[in-house]
């Protein structure tokens, strides 16, 4: 676990993915972690655009690192590598 100083005052434990998860997201859309996890918790309505974003990383990171020992071919391992890795920002 990581902790990491969410605002002033106030710090949250994080697993690296997480962490990971919530930068990509905040180097994405050019705003401060902070805000980040701001708007992934307290955003109105049924589910914040920020929270299904940092999802979205999440899933991405777990998919690549299962890719990476799977027995298959140097080339299709690539190939899919490759292709998670143009998979578009989540757009909101």
């Amino acid at each position: 676990m990581k902790e990491v100083n969410f605002c002033k005052n106030k710090k949250i434990r994080l697993t690296e993915e997480q962490d990971q998860s919530i930068n990509t997201v905040a180097k994405e859309k050019n705003i401060p972690f902070s805000d980040v996890m701001r708007h992934a918790m307290f955003d109105k309505g049924a589910s914040s655009p920020y929270a299904i974003a940092i999802q979205h990383n999440m899933i991405k990171n777990e998919l690549m690192n299962r890719i990476q020992v799977l027995d298959i071919s140097k080339s299709a391992r690539e190939k899919i590598m490759k292709e998670l890795s143009t998979v578009g920002e989540y757009n909101f």
